[in-house]
């Protein structure tokens, strides 16, 4: 009877203390296990030398992460430097070259993640690092521009005051060669008609004088 009552009291232990614990006592061992995932591809094209460079990573993990570091040197230097990722939300984190440690030929680097259960992962390694090319960009050309002169207003009024002043066209009738043309047709005409009286030079003969009258040019 008494071992009855052992075995029944062992059963109900495990029952309803032992048997509810399990679920939580496996999700604890998995949490310890996984690892962190880091989601990362270097940049397609090459970085500017001199010029800052951003390198961002999604990095997930069930228990949480604990910190995130970018190891980073000049291509075919020995150490590495580093420098922490900063986390913007939704498992996105992201950290920053500086300018002077973005050199030519290029960069390398590798991205080492650790969660709050103690795992550590890497994307890239230090004896096999991720690399970045990095070059002298030429700036495009700049197409020329015709040279606009503008005048300055004190120019322009300059222009205006030494602008030389058009001489309006005069009617033929006041134009000065017309009515000495005419003049003459008629000093000429006079002068035949007082020669018709024959040779006599006596006293008979006197001096014709005509008028000409006219517009004023």
């Amino acid at each position: 009877m008494k071992a009855k009552f052992i075995f029944m009291s062992a059963i109900a232990i495990y029952t309803f203390l032992v048997l509810p614990m399990v679920p939580i006592l496996a999700d604890e061992i998995t949490l310890e296990q996984s690892s962190p995932v880091i989601q990362h591809e270097p940049p397609g094209q090459s970085a500017p030398v001199g010029k800052a460079l951003r390198i961002e990573a999604t990095i997930r993990d069930k228990s949480g992460i604990k910190d995130a570091t970018v190891f980073y040197r000049k291509a075919g230097e020995e150490d590495y430097q580093q420098i922490k990722m900063v986390p913007q939300g939704n498992d996105l984190y992201f950290a920053t070259i500086p300018a002077d440690g973005v050199k030519e030929p290029g960069v390398e680097y590798y991205i080492q993640a650790s969660d709050k259960a103690g795992n550590i992962v890497m994307r890239g390694f230090s004896f096999s690092p991720l690399s970045l090319s990095v070059t002298r960009r030429v700036p495009a050309p700049q197409l020329s521009k015709p040279l606009v002169l503008t005048p300055t207003p004190e120019e322009r009024m300059t222009m205006k005051t030494e602008a030389p002043a058009v001489e309006e066209e005069k009617p033929w009738y006041k134009k000065w060669w017309v009515w000495t043309i005419a003049g003459a047709v008629v000093i000429g005409a006079a002068a035949a008609g007082g020669g018709g009286g024959g040779g006599s030079t006596g006293a008979g003969a006197g001096t014709g004088s005509a008028t000409i009258s006219g517009p004023t040019p």
